[in-house]
């Protein structure tokens, strides 16, 4: 299924969270305890695809977990996204 708005105009899809996914995370060793983190790994992993991170700790994993350099640490809106909270 096409993902909605801008990703699915660049030809990105959805994939869904299915059963097979979450029975993957019970075989997850404990190296990183984010579930969502988790989820996103036992997803790579039944379905052979990449996942990207600047997540040391999920990087420790390995394949299919590919450790990439974070491009800019907090994205441009940040600064005035603070403002307004404080």
């Amino acid at each position: 299924m096409p993902a909605p708005g801008l990703a699915g105009a660049a030809g990105y899809e959805e994939l869904p969270i299915t059963g097979e996914h979450a029975l993957a995370v019970r075989a997850l060793s404990s190296l990183h305890k984010d579930p969502f983190d988790r989820i996103l790994l036992a997803q790579a992993q039944s379905e052979g695809l990449s996942l990207l991170t600047v997540d040391r700790e999920l990087a420790a994993y390995g394949p299919p977990c590919k450790l990439v350099r974070a491009l800019m640490t907090r994205p441009p809106h940040w600064q005035a996204r603070q403002r307004l909270v404080e």
